[in-house]
């Protein structure tokens, strides 16, 4: 960190400083935003909003898969960031528009629910969980009715 108060991070990819601000890369999800994120970065290679890049460099730089980038570039296009063409047998050529992406306050911003993923969180016994308990415990989490028949029989 400088004295001046400015954190130094070295070299630096510019993005549209509204990208987080207006809620737009919630909006696009995390493959759109990091793909738009290396186009931008592209970019300020060549300094031209217009440029060449292949799947594969893509692939490389951000680790998404090149399915992905196919899918994270359409949805690019539906949202004005970019609009892109294939000449045959050549890389896509890309051209970043010009975004016109307003500042919304956080209370504001549409909030993207995610699944959660972890066991308890959905309130679920997880596998390791269930090998812990007798087969009768199992039984009377899961099955009242078959546990009560299950005792009367032993």
């Amino acid at each position: 960190m400088s004295t001046s108060g400015k954190v130094d991070l070295g070299p630096y990819t510019k993005i549209p400083n509204r990208l987080f601000g207006s809620g737009m890369a919630a909006k696009l999800g995390p493959s759109a935003t990091l793909l738009y994120v290396a186009l931008c970065d592209h970019a300020n290679r060549g300094s031209s909003n217009t440029f060449k890049a292949s799947d594969k460099a893509l692939a490389s730089d951000t680790g998404i898969a090149t399915r992905t980038i196919c899918n994270a570039r359409k949805r690019l296009s539906e949202h004005g960031l970019i609009t892109f063409y294939r000449p045959e047998g050549q890389s896509y050529t890309y051209t970043l528009c010009k975004p016109s992406l307003q500042w919304v306050s956080l209370a504001e911003r549409v909030r993207v629910k995610r699944k959660p993923r972890a066991f308890h969180a959905q309130g679920v016994v997880s596998p390791q969980q269930t090998l812990r308990l007798s087969p009768a415990q199992n039984l009377l989490d899961h099955d009242a009715d078959f546990a009560n028949v299950l005792r009367t029989l032993c």
